[in-house]
């Protein structure tokens, strides 16, 4: 969050030893937690076969009910797709994300941070597979897909990521870009 009792920090973070002498033009580093975060949607492109969302964070506390084109999805939703299934979502970047058969994702944010907005998408798959398109953004962004073995951090990558049925093994496979990988919670 933004605040102006915050220059002392601020000052210290960036080494800024005499803030009334600054050259014009330097750049600053502001934590990402001091910006404008603002909920975005992501929207369903495309359904084939049986798609379910759990509107209530697959809780048990909403049913489910049939993902359909046009549907928007928010933090906490999660898609289940059935064999022979699949659905394709876009983000507010136009990165994509296709959601194979047999599969379990949840969406645990979707923001815009900043201005210019960056967007910060974080997914959580728990089985099957996804191919990801992300589309190409300046440092800042954030597209993560974590597994029960890997978090992965993406940017401008094309990437596919498989859970295996009992959530222990994650395999990835880029196609274009890079992929940073971390362990997972497993």
């Amino acid at each position: 969050m933004v605040r102006p009792a915050n220059w002392p920090a601020l000052q210290r973070l960036n080494q800024v030893r005499a803030p009334r002498r600054m050259a014009i033009g330097r750049e600053l580093k502001i934590p990402l937690a001091w910006m404008p975060q603002v909920a975005t949607v992501a929207e369903v492109v495309f359904v084939h076969g049986q798609v379910a969302l759990n509107g209530a964070g697959g809780g048990g506390q909403s049913p489910d009910r049939a993902l359909a084109m046009g549907d928007r999805l928010k933090a906490s939703d999660v898609i289940r797709t059935a064999a022979d299934s699949s659905a394709t979502l876009r983000f507010a970047d136009g990165s994509r994300l296709l959601v194979a058969a047999g599969s379990e994702i949840r969406i645990e944010q979707l923001l815009s941070v900043g201005r210019p907005a960056l967007p910060a998408v974080r997914l959580d798959l728990q089985r099957g597979s996804t191919e990801a398109q992300v589309a190409p953004a300046p440092p800042g962004r954030r597209f993560e897909v974590n597994t029960p073995a890997l978090n992965l951090g993406v940017r401008g990558t094309d990437f596919r990521t498989r859970v295996d049925a009992e959530g222990t093994q994650t395999r990835l496979e880029v196609l274009s870009g890079r992929v940073q990988t971390l362990a997972g919670d497993a």
